[in-house]
């Protein structure tokens, strides 16, 4: 509860050759393998049940790297490989990693393993001047040379569809860049691959909501967009195009009796088509002939109808299996729909929609999977509409960008749940038109087209929107370099000033080189400063009761005073013995503006429900569930005066 003042190239990486290195760079000991991949990068391998593995996997895709000199010193304690830049120590007749260990070229312990193999960690930023990092690949799948599409007759592994599971092992890669972020970033993405360049219609403007468009509402819905001189490139039916409107291939014919007639409708309006898949397996392993073939069989038959994006949905009841417990479904859903989008359109720069590995609901929770940039683009999920919201969409954006190494993260501009104010909704539109995919996107009826939230919000979504098709050279042509070199589209102001700590501030960025973004935060309120506040008494704050009930009733749970109204509980209790959820408040006392400040309107941000009264007039009125939604009050606050306050609060 939250009280405010407001004012008037990429393909199938499977078919990469392998290339083992040679033997001076190879040192076995035991059954561990250390492969000095070159002066700032180490492989620590145990052998598999099928051998050491050369070939591709599903995080490590490139093995083609030029070694480095290499010495070995061997004791009845150990055996040492020596580099220029590190020296990796290994047991004498080591069975597994333990104990081995990496030293630099001074002495110091660089890493030691630790017996934990983990494939989601968050890259060091450039001011950490990183000495080591790293990754294990793990679980360690191996594809078949036919990527994610059924197994032809006689080909082995057919129980598995050809991915071959069958040689997980310890598998760990350090890296050495000796304090720099680029040559981390540059070994990082060299052994696991590029982002993929997305296709330059992907960096316009989108239209996305869940609504059950038909054929003819869908076209004039690019119509309607037109007529009112917006640019647009890609439309989204979400889930409606389907009998059942949630999963299953089978298309709703009373929306749309011909999809390929409406796919190359759209074309003809030179509009791009994107279906949501909330996929539902049709049986126990993701890796089982039937789940493969018929997965496979029928995301490739709508492409090869016209269809030109799927988006996986897994923020939904039902998702894909993942073959192996620690590799999350959002991830293996990323290389199923890649590799199908891939193999129906071999021409094109295969690109999807996923869930973010990592951001829930908006909520950054955990480091990306290292193999889940090379799948664009992502989504951060169901968010709502506030400026929390927002803020976290900025920071979140311009995070991954630069430590797990992805470009283009994409969030429901204006809020899934539920709708913004005009001025929200236009801080959204601003900072959507000046980030990675320009895509506003809201839940079931809602709308998110600029004409719905007034005349103001529509002529400021018209003129950002036309700027950002002004510098769609400039996004383009730092995508390219994104696909190049992984510098990020949003650039983080340390990448450039490392030296300046507030640099590493994750709200504001450059877009390319030259490009200064700070996003304006949702609206233009702030909390209202506790120094306005007062109890009946006289003393600093507001006299607060709170009730175990949702109406309010009976004696307080928990009474004190509270400096001010500014929280965010998430799913904690506020005290005492009133529970996380299914509780009200009350606070009561006086607000005074100060003289200086000129005239305020009051609104309140709250996820459920609140009401607020100045002198016993209810000015504020939204009681019943809600998702982070701001209200206005009815009326405005004279400078210099005092009101006796009232405000209740539900969750």
């Amino acid at each position: 509860m939250r009280f405010l003042t407001a004012g008037l190239f990429a393909g199938i990486f499977a078919g990469l050759a392998s290339q083992p290195l040679l033997a001076a760079d190879t040192t076995i000991v035991g059954t561990v393998r250390i492969q000095c991949l070159s002066d700032s990068l180490a492989r620590l391998e145990v052998r598999g049940a099928e051998g050491f593995e050369d070939r591709p996997t599903f995080h490590v895709v490139n093995r083609d790297w030029p070694g480095t000199t290499v010495t070995t010193n061997a004791s009845a304690a150990e055996v040492v490989v020596r580099t220029p830049n590190y020296s990796v120590h290994v047991p004498a007749g080591a069975t597994s990693l333990a104990g081995v260990y990496l030293t630099s070229a001074a002495g110091q312990t660089l890493y030691a393993y630790d017996g934990k193999l983990n494939n989601s960690v968050w890259l060091p930023g450039p001011a950490a001047k990183p000495q080591a990092w790293s990754f294990a690949d793990t679980p360690r799948l191996v594809p078949p040379a036919w990527g994610i599409a059924p197994a032809p007759a006689g080909a082995p592994l057919a129980a598995s569809s050809g991915w071959d599971t069958n040689n997980d092992a310890a598998d760990v890669y350090v890296f050495v860049p000796g304090g720099s972020y680029q040559q981390l970033r540059q070994d990082f993405l060299k052994l696991t691959g590029p982002t993929p360049l997305i296709p330059l219609y992907a960096l316009g403007a989108w239209d996305s909501r869940w609504f059950d468009y038909s054929e003819a509402t869908a076209l004039a819905q690019v119509d309607a967009y037109r007529s009112r001189q917006f640019p647009l490139d890609v439309l989204v039916c979400d889930t409606g195009w389907r009998v059942n409107a949630s999963t299953g291939y089978q298309p709703n014919t009373n929306l749309f009796p011909d999809l390929p007639h409406f796919f190359a409708a759209a074309h003809a309006k030179n509009v791009r088509v994107m279906f949501n898949d909330h996929p539902e397996p049709v049986a126990a392993g993701a890796l089982d002939p039937q789940e493969v073939t018929y997965r496979y069989t029928n995301l490739t038959q709508l492409l090869g109808e016209g269809l030109d994006v799927w988006w996986y949905d897994r923020n939904w009841n039902i998702s894909l299996f993942s073959p192996a417990s620690n590799l999350r479904h959002e991830v293996w859903g990323m290389r199923v729909y890649h590799d199908a989008t891939a193999a129906t359109n071999a021409t094109l720069r295969p690109m999807i929609m996923v869930n973010v590995d990592g951001i829930d609901n908006g909520m950054r929770n955990r480091p990306m999977n290292v193999a889940a940039h090379t799948y664009p683009i992502q989504w951060t999920g169901d968010i709502g509409p506030s400026s929390l919201y927002l803020k976290n969409a900025v920071e979140n954006a311009v995070h991954s960008g630069v430590q797990a190494l992805f470009p283009y993260e994409s969030d429901d501009l204006g809020g899934h749940t539920s709708d913004p104010t005009p001025e929200g909704y236009i801080r959204w539109i601003e900072y959507g038109a000046l980030s990675p995919i320009y895509r506003p996107h809201c839940t079931y009826n809602l709308t998110r087209m600029p004409w719905t939230f007034g005349p103001e919000a529509e002529w400021t979504a018209r003129r950002f929107v036309n700027l950002r098709y002004r510098l769609l050279p400039v996004f383009y042509a730092a995508a390219r370099e994104n696909y190049d070199t992984g510098e990020p589209i949003l650039r983080r102001l340390d990448l450039d000033y490392p030296q300046y700590p507030e640099a590493s501030q994750e709200d504001q960025y450059l877009i390319g080189h030259s490009l200064l973004v700070a996003p304006v935060i949702g609206d233009s309120g702030t909390p209202v400063p506790a120094a306005w506040l007062t109890t009946t008494t006289g003393q600093p704050g507001l006299n607060a009761a709170y009730y175990a009930n949702t109406n309010l009733a009976g004696a307080p749970d928990l009474a004190r005073v509270d400096a001010s109204i500014d929280f965010n509980w998430n799913s904690a209790s506020p005290g005492g013995t009133v529970p996380a959820v299914n509780f009200t408040a009350r606070w009561t006392g006086n607000i005074t503006v100060p003289p200086d400040m000129g005239n305020i309107s009051l609104a309140a941000l709250s996820d459920d429900g609140v009401r607020v009264w100045l002198n016993g007039q209810l000015c504020i009125d939204n009681w019943g569930p809600n998702d982070s939604v701001t209200t206005g009050a009815t009326n405005v606050l004279q400078a210099g005066l005092t009101y006796a306050l009232r405000v209740e609060y539900l969750q």
